[in-house]
Protein backbone atom coordinates (compact mmCIF):
# COMPACT_ATOMS: atom_id res chain seq x y z
CA UNK A 1 0.00 0.00 0.00
CA UNK A 2 1.68 3.43 -0.78
CA UNK A 3 1.37 6.31 1.03
CA UNK A 4 -0.23 9.86 -0.24
CA UNK A 5 2.81 12.29 0.26
CA UNK A 6 0.00 15.11 -0.04
CA UNK A 7 -0.69 17.17 2.98
CA UNK A 8 2.85 16.05 4.23
CA UNK A 9 5.57 18.98 4.72
CA UNK A 10 9.55 17.89 3.68
CA UNK A 11 11.35 18.86 6.38
CA UNK A 12 13.86 21.48 5.56
CA UNK A 13 17.51 21.12 5.74
CA UNK A 14 18.11 22.99 8.49
CA UNK A 15 15.77 20.68 10.74
CA UNK A 16 17.63 17.73 10.01
CA UNK A 17 20.76 19.69 10.35
CA UNK A 18 19.37 20.72 14.08
CA UNK A 19 18.40 17.31 14.89
CA UNK A 20 22.43 16.36 14.15
CA UNK A 21 23.49 19.34 16.17
CA UNK A 22 21.49 18.64 19.08
CA UNK A 23 22.16 14.75 19.50
CA UNK A 24 25.91 15.51 18.46
CA UNK A 25 25.75 18.00 21.66
CA UNK A 26 24.45 15.08 23.76
CA UNK A 27 26.72 13.10 22.65
CA UNK A 28 29.69 14.84 22.97
CA UNK A 29 28.82 15.27 26.27
CA UNK A 30 28.19 11.45 27.27
CA UNK A 31 31.79 10.82 26.36
CA UNK A 32 33.07 13.51 28.22
CA UNK A 33 32.07 11.47 30.84
CA UNK A 34 34.08 8.95 29.73
CA UNK A 35 36.52 10.64 28.54
CA UNK A 36 37.69 11.98 32.47
CA UNK A 37 37.90 9.48 35.04
CA UNK A 38 36.59 10.27 38.30
CA UNK A 39 38.96 11.16 41.02
CA UNK A 40 36.62 10.41 44.07
CA UNK A 41 32.74 8.95 44.74
CA UNK A 42 31.59 13.20 44.92
CA UNK A 43 33.04 13.34 41.61
CA UNK A 44 30.75 11.01 39.93
CA UNK A 45 27.93 12.20 41.23
CA UNK A 46 28.41 15.80 40.64
CA UNK A 47 29.55 14.86 37.22
CA UNK A 48 26.11 12.72 36.35
CA UNK A 49 24.23 15.57 38.07
CA UNK A 50 25.93 17.93 35.72
CA UNK A 51 25.34 16.10 32.71
CA UNK A 52 21.59 15.04 33.94
CA UNK A 53 20.26 18.72 33.95
CA UNK A 54 22.19 19.69 30.47
CA UNK A 55 20.56 16.40 29.23
CA UNK A 56 17.49 17.49 30.32
CA UNK A 57 17.52 21.12 28.98
CA UNK A 58 18.64 19.92 25.67
CA UNK A 59 16.27 17.54 25.04
CA UNK A 60 13.32 19.75 26.57
CA UNK A 61 14.88 22.90 23.93
CA UNK A 62 15.02 19.83 21.29
CA UNK A 63 10.89 19.17 21.87
CA UNK A 64 10.47 22.30 21.74
CA UNK A 65 12.08 23.37 18.58
CA UNK A 66 10.89 20.46 16.71
CA UNK A 67 7.26 21.34 17.80
CA UNK A 68 7.63 24.93 16.47
CA UNK A 69 9.58 24.10 13.32
CA UNK A 70 6.83 21.57 12.44
CA UNK A 71 4.14 24.77 12.48
CA UNK A 72 6.08 27.48 11.81
CA UNK A 73 4.65 29.11 8.68
CA UNK A 74 7.34 31.05 7.62
CA UNK A 75 10.81 31.03 6.77
CA UNK A 76 12.18 34.31 6.31
CA UNK A 77 16.13 35.10 6.39
CA UNK A 78 15.83 36.24 9.97
CA UNK A 79 14.02 32.53 10.97
CA UNK A 80 17.23 31.38 8.97
CA UNK A 81 19.43 33.84 10.97
CA UNK A 82 18.13 32.10 14.47
CA UNK A 83 18.26 28.52 13.47
CA UNK A 84 21.94 28.80 13.10
CA UNK A 85 22.27 30.81 16.30
CA UNK A 86 20.24 28.10 18.05
CA UNK A 87 22.87 25.44 16.74
CA UNK A 88 26.05 27.09 17.66
CA UNK A 89 24.35 28.09 21.14
CA UNK A 90 23.33 24.23 21.23
CA UNK A 91 26.62 23.06 19.80
CA UNK A 92 28.98 25.20 22.60
CA UNK A 93 27.34 23.29 25.47
CA UNK A 94 29.05 20.50 26.00
CA UNK A 95 32.30 22.23 25.48
CA UNK A 96 31.17 24.94 28.61
CA UNK A 97 29.63 21.91 30.51
CA UNK A 98 33.55 20.77 30.35
CA UNK A 99 34.79 23.65 31.96
CA UNK A 100 32.50 23.94 34.17
CA UNK A 101 32.81 20.28 35.61
CA UNK A 102 36.55 19.13 34.85
CA UNK A 103 39.75 20.83 36.17
CA UNK A 104 43.39 20.74 34.86
CA UNK A 105 45.53 19.62 37.36
CA UNK A 106 48.57 21.68 36.06
CA UNK A 107 46.41 24.76 37.23
CA UNK A 108 46.43 26.20 40.61
CA UNK A 109 42.85 26.25 42.72
CA UNK A 110 42.54 30.23 41.91
CA UNK A 111 43.08 29.32 38.12
CA UNK A 112 40.57 26.31 38.87
CA UNK A 113 38.31 28.62 40.30
CA UNK A 114 38.49 31.44 38.24
CA UNK A 115 38.53 29.20 34.66
CA UNK A 116 35.27 27.44 36.47
CA UNK A 117 33.60 30.57 37.33
CA UNK A 118 33.69 31.78 33.97
CA UNK A 119 32.52 28.75 32.33
CA UNK A 120 29.52 28.45 34.65
CA UNK A 121 28.44 32.13 33.83
CA UNK A 122 28.93 31.44 29.61
CA UNK A 123 26.97 28.36 30.25
CA UNK A 124 24.34 30.32 31.80
CA UNK A 125 24.13 32.65 28.77
CA UNK A 126 24.46 30.25 26.61
CA UNK A 127 20.86 28.43 27.98
CA UNK A 128 19.22 31.90 28.28
CA UNK A 129 20.01 32.45 24.81
CA UNK A 130 18.72 29.12 23.31
CA UNK A 131 15.42 29.78 25.25
CA UNK A 132 15.31 33.46 24.44
CA UNK A 133 15.35 32.18 20.66
CA UNK A 134 12.77 29.39 21.41
CA UNK A 135 10.65 32.71 23.02
CA UNK A 136 11.26 34.14 19.82
CA UNK A 137 9.92 31.31 17.37
CA UNK A 138 7.06 30.92 19.28
CA UNK A 139 6.25 35.07 19.24
CA UNK A 140 6.88 34.32 15.28
CA UNK A 141 4.52 31.61 15.20
CA UNK A 142 1.68 34.03 17.71
CA UNK A 143 1.91 36.70 14.85
CA UNK A 144 1.57 34.26 12.00
CA UNK A 145 -1.63 33.47 13.71
CA UNK A 146 -2.98 36.80 14.41
CA UNK A 147 -2.18 37.61 11.19
CA UNK A 148 -4.22 34.82 9.43
CA UNK A 149 -7.28 35.43 12.03
CA UNK A 150 -8.59 38.06 9.30
CA UNK A 151 -9.83 34.92 7.04
CA UNK A 152 -13.56 33.92 6.51
CA UNK A 153 -14.23 31.18 9.23
CA UNK A 154 -14.63 28.58 6.52
CA UNK A 155 -10.06 29.00 6.13
CA UNK A 156 -7.58 28.64 9.15
CA UNK A 157 -4.03 28.39 10.16
CA UNK A 158 -3.67 24.68 10.12
CA UNK A 159 -0.95 24.11 12.28
CA UNK A 160 -1.38 20.80 13.81
CA UNK A 161 -1.19 18.89 10.68
CA UNK A 162 2.25 19.64 10.98
CA UNK A 163 1.50 21.77 6.89
CA UNK A 164 1.75 24.91 8.31
CA UNK A 165 -0.62 26.47 5.42
CA UNK A 166 -3.85 27.56 5.47
CA UNK A 167 -6.59 25.03 4.64
CA UNK A 168 -10.39 24.96 4.45
CA UNK A 169 -12.43 23.81 7.29
CA UNK A 170 -15.65 22.16 6.28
Amino acid sequence: MQQSSAGVRPRPRIETLADLVFGLSLSIGSIALIANPPKSVGEITTHILAFAYTFFVLITAWLIYTTYMSVLPVETRTVTFLNVGLLLLVAIVPYLLNGVEVANPALTSDEISMIQNYSSTLFALDLGGILIILATFAHVISLEEKRSSWLPNSLHYSGTDGTGWLSSRF
